[in-house]
């Protein structure tokens, strides 16, 4: 709840449905404390741990060390960024379902490898057709990096949570993506490699 008003309403709505004692917790404080303790939870290797929690449309990223905390940041980008992204790239030729067909796509075959064919509602994308316009792709080993402009704002996010959180001895730590992000097929290779950093992600940690 963003508003006073907006808490009323929603203590309204829990009263009426039985529940007079519910406690209301902004989603962002939820969406933190969620992300504070997948990291710590992953930290307690001698490599420091950059991850990146991902919501809907805020993500947290957090620095960690041996179980100790180093850095927390909110940033304005989530799930919902890359589908919109992917939607605009799609929707000249399907404009009616473009936002649906762009969640399942990205959920389903994230980002693909060259050659792949994507089958979604009895329709195939290729690999290049599923970002023509706004995809940057380089070679690294078999699979396609693809990093849009959107998804670029938060690799930098991520480069100065490095830079600032941990010690020039750590600037090449683990890093961890978690959250909603986490069930994208091959997104966590796009950070490893762009960052320069072993990466991997647990999708048993959602928001």
């Amino acid at each position: 709840a963003e508003t006073d008003e907006s808490l009323r309403h929603l203590r309204q709505l829990c009263e009426r449905s039985g529940m007079p004692d519910a406690i209301l917790v902004p989603i962002e404080a939820a969406l933190l404390s969620r992300a504070v303790d997948t990291a710590i939870a992953h930290s307690k290797t001698e490599e420091p741990l950059i991850s990146v929690f991902f919501g809907q449309s805020k993500s947290v990223i957090v620095a960690a060390h041996r179980q100790r905390l180093l850095l927390v940041r909110q940033v304005d980008f989530g799930t919902d960024r890359l589908i919109d992204a992917l939607a605009a790239a799609i929707e000249g030729t399907n404009p009616e379902n473009a936002h649906d067909l762009a969640e399942r796509l990205l959920f389903q075959f994230g980002l693909p490898k060259a050659g792949d064919t994507c089958d979604v509602d009895g329709r195939s994308f290729s690999a290049s057709d599923i970002l023509p316009a706004i995809q940057r792709a380089a070679h690294a080993g078999s699979c396609i990096r693809i990093i849009q402009p959107a998804l670029q704002r938060l690799v930098v996010e991520v480069r100065q949570s490095i830079r600032f959180g941990l010690a020039d001895s750590d600037r090449s730590p683990g890093i961890l993506i978690a959250g909603s992000g986490a069930s994208i097929p091959r997104l966590h290779e796009a950070f490893g490699t762009e960052l320069g950093c072993s990466c991997f992600a647990d999708n048993s940690c959602q928001p």
